[in-house]
């Protein structure tokens, strides 16, 4: 079983597939369609976490940039009427601490913007999954109080990195100062990593 490949992107698809070259192999993986964006081409290297879904007459991966999309991934498709298509067009419009909070919060609104999800399947996905939901560990910025702006999104991105929420509230309290220096989040994400790698 695939659990991650790293490669680098040397084709991005219209239907939300990219080529991830290996070592002179292609692999097609799907990914969320509003992340895809994101995901930089070669030369960079990119990780992404994988689920493999097997039928009769196919093979095919579907990848993340953070293991908590991959969790969330996952638990979705235990929802009845739910495949791998509608589960991963939650994850275009969700982040998987949003996915989290909605659940707590048993807001069916929510879900219900996303194409595909009527009322039905909203309430289904909150009845068989926040139960779920609550009994795995998943990093939440939800539960960290930051301003607005560029500390918000370091420490998000810290988070979507597999970092533990209190890995990321010590060390991002420890870069008040730098922060106040008018630093991008980019700024902020790279110093936090050098320091945490001490």
């Amino acid at each position: 079983m695939i659990g991650r490949i790293t490669g680098c992107i040397v084709e991005k698809n219209p239907n939300g597939t990219v080529i991830l070259d290996v070592h002179g192999v292609g692999f097609e993986i799907n990914v969320p369609p509003m992340l895809t964006a994101s995901l930089k081409p070669a030369p960079e290297k990119t990780t992404l976490f994988i689920h493999t879904i097997v039928r009769d007459d196919s093979i095919s991966l579907y990848g993340f940039p953070s293991k908590p999309y991959l969790v969330v991934f996952k638990l979705l498709l235990q929802v009845k009427n739910i495949g791998p298509k509608l589960a991963m067009s939650i994850l275009s419009e969700l982040k998987p601490e949003e996915v989290g909070a909605a659940l707590q919060r048993e807001d069916v609104s929510k879900f219900k913007k996303i194409s595909g999800i009527g009322n039905k399947t909203a309430q289904m996905i909150i009845v068989e999954l926040r139960d779920k939901f609550k009994s795995i560990s998943l990093p939440s910025i939800s539960q960290m109080h930051f301003p607005e702006g560029p500390v918000k999104e370091a420490a998000s991105a810290l988070i979507h990195l597999g970092f533990k929420p209190s890995e990321v509230q010590k060390v991002i309290e420890e870069l008040k100062d730098f922060a106040a220096e008018g630093k991008q989040a980019e700024d902020i994400v790279r110093e936090a990593l050098s320091r945490i790698a001490r």
